[in-house]
């Protein structure tokens, strides 16, 4: 597709040790001014278990899950006027992620 092409990334902390989440997916929506809305998701299947931290206070590089997205806009697209985030996680406790 020719247009703007870029790279996308997520990371995920998992900043406690003692309980494990699960990473679904994420999404990036870009609204145009036209309001087209151009969606890219980035996903495992099956879905993947978040590292668990083992420090209370800093997050350590083991315990990240990167996760890519590439948008690739299409070149009638000139301007975005919005872009939302979404996130699915499951996870017991919402507090150390």
């Amino acid at each position: 597709m020719l247009g703007f092409d870029t790279r996308w990334s997520l990371q995920v902390y998992d900043n406690f040790s003692g309980d494990i989440g699960t990473f679904n997916s994420w999404s990036l929506n870009f609204i145009d001014t036209n309001n087209n809305i151009h969606t890219y998701t980035s996903s495992t299947t099956p879905p993947t278990q978040l590292p668990d931290g083992l420090h209370p206070t800093i997050p350590l590089p083991s315990a990240k899950l990167t996760s890519p997205i590439l948008v690739s806009l299409p070149l009638s697209v000139y301007l975005i006027k919005e872009i939302n985030f979404n996130l699915d996680i499951t996870h017991p406790s919402g507090v150390d992620i």
